[in-house]
């Protein structure tokens, strides 16, 4: 299926859905959870994310994403890194993206019919994986908001 993804939203873009997503980064790498098989693209990886509910905002959907795929409360921590617009197939929808710095990696409870395996990772790591459509442009995306962050790889970002 032929993925194009936009930092600008096209003129003749019409959104059909919203979905936001986590760049969970601790210690200068990133978690990415396998999409279970019997998912679309099952098989590849991505970030915790999920479909923007027609109640919530997208920064409540990575909140509400983040307890139920990992068990984790991420807090008011999450930094808006901005959204993509994708165009896959015919469908074409909002990607909204946080980033979420950590410490200490947490503990991570796995909700295994959704995914099948979390993973720490580097930029170039993630790279090499089979990622998500939209996931290597999502991942340049990081990588670009982490060097903004006063050049300070791995730190936690001050704005």
């Amino acid at each position: 299926m032929e993925c194009t993804v936009y930092l600008e939203k096209p003129d003749d873009f019409v959104v059909q859905r919203e979905a936001a997503g986590c760049y969970f980064w601790c210690q200068d790498k990133l978690l990415l959870l396998k999409r279970h098989e019997s998912k679309p693209q099952g098989g590849t990886w991505g970030v915790p994310a999920g479909k923007v509910e027609a109640d919530e905002s997208a920064r409540d959907c990575v909140i509400r994403e983040m307890q139920e795929e990992l068990g984790l409360h991420v807090g008011d921590d999450l930094h808006d890194m901005g959204r993509l617009y994708v165009q896959l197939g015919s469908l074409s929808y909002i990607f909204h993206m946080f980033f979420k710095p950590c410490a200490a990696f947490p503990e991570l409870t796995l909700l295994l019919d959704e995914n099948s395996e979390a993973r720490w990772v580097t930029h170039d790591e993630a790279l090499a994986l089979p990622l998500i459509k939209a996931g290597k442009e999502a991942i340049f995306c990081l990588k670009e908001y982490v060097k903004k962050q006063d050049n300070r790889i791995g730190e936690a970002p001050t704005g």
